[in-house]
């Protein structure tokens, strides 16, 4: 199964946008996903990672939920 890896700026105070992301995968690809898992960054960073391949690295609020959720689908 695949695993993702959401990495968020812990200084940004971006863990309620990496929560969103989560919840997103889980409830639309979850029976497809073996675990979604949160990450700590800085510097502003949220990113996503598919079996350890990035598939999403972006600034603080510049991916949306369905942007991602469509990307990780895609590599899913």
């Amino acid at each position: 199964m695949t695993s993702v890896e959401l990495e968020h700026c812990v200084s940004c105070g971006s863990l309620e946008q990496t929560e969103r992301h989560q919840y997103a995968r889980l409830s639309a690809i979850g029976d497809h996903l073996e675990a979604v898992t949160p990450a700590t960054g800085v510097n502003g960073v949220f990113g996503g990672r598919v079996d350890s391949d990035v598939v999403v690295t972006t600034r603080k609020d510049a991916s949306t939920v369905d942007e991602g959720v469509h990307q990780m689908r895609d590599r899913s």
